[in-house]
């Protein structure tokens, strides 16, 4: 089963579950893996170039200093080439559920990341590596403060990508859609719509889109619905069918339906959970 829990940055403790070097450089070159069901929290932090990986089916072809995010429920696959540290870490590990956690910093921290300076990344990789191979009484704690430390600057990473994005060629055109996105998304607006607003054609706008966001321009409408759904479920007293309506979903159904894919739980039970 799985589960969307919320949690405070206070109480954020990550447990290490592996950590390991990959030379998948000297394998075969362009080798698919098979595709695997991620149950806990993974990290890829790419030393030499090849190969590729599937982020949200996605192709990113792997470039040095490049780091893969993985949350719990996402399904990855590795195209071999490169040489990686492979870190594996949970929250609170369940035998029972494949629990994602949901706060402001893991929720914003990007599946592919390309930082300007790595430097930081491998002193980090290295000294667990030192850790885990060498353990001590102090270790866990040792290894809980530096997977800390490296969340820390995945999130800032990706804060200032994502600036740096919109700061490029397409920057008006990504502002003016996001702003129009989120003025909006409560009425029943299409990706057509979106990119009318921008004056652009859809498949065109759909290609800006995706190249620069990360994702595609429906899933971040889908975001901000859900997301304003999540506050209504909490604070209000309207019933799903309202709520459904008043996040623009034309039917309640698919409203549960999307919800639940995005949540991990239906719109029901995630009021009665969080509120």
């Amino acid at each position: 089963m799985f589960q969307r829990v919320q949690i405070d940055l206070a109480t954020l403790s990550p447990v290490l579950l592996g950590l390991s070097y990959l030379k998948g450089s000297n394998c075969m070159y362009g080798k698919k893996l098979r595709s695997h069901f991620v149950a806990h929290y993974e990290i890829d932090f790419f030393i030499k170039a090849g190969g590729g990986v599937y982020a949200d089916s996605l192709y990113h072809p792997v470039t040095e200093g490049m780091i893969h995010f993985r949350r719990p429920g996402e399904i990855f696959q590795a195209v071999l080439g490169y040489d990686c540290y492979s870190l594996c870490f949970d929250i609170i590990p369940s035998k029972e559920y494949v629990i994602k956690y949901a706060n402001p910093v893991l929720d914003t921290i990007g599946k592919i990341i390309q930082p300007v300076q790595t430097t930081s990344y491998l002193n980090l990789f290295k000294e667990m590596m030192q850790a885990y191979t060498n353990p001590s009484p102090a270790t866990p704690m040792l290894i809980k403060a530096q997977i800390l430390s490296l969340l820390y600057h995945l999130y800032t990473d990706t804060v200032a990508s994502v600036d740096a994005k919109l700061k490029n060629a397409y920057h008006g055109v990504l502002k003016k859609a996001i702003t129009y996105m989120e003025n909006n998304y409560q009425t029943d607006i299409s990706v057509s719509d979106i990119a009318a607003h921008v004056d652009l054609s859809p498949n065109y706008f759909h290609k800006v889109f995706v190249s620069t966001m990360e994702t595609t321009p429906l899933k971040y409408l889908t975001g901000l619905r859900v997301e304003h759904a999540k506050k209504l479920l909490c604070q209000s007293d309207m019933s799903i069918r309202e709520i459904s309506a008043e996040c623009g979903f034309e039917h309640d159904a698919y409203f549960c339906q999307v919800f639940k894919k995005e949540a991990g739980i239906t719109p029901a039970m995630y009021r009665k959970h969080y509120r």
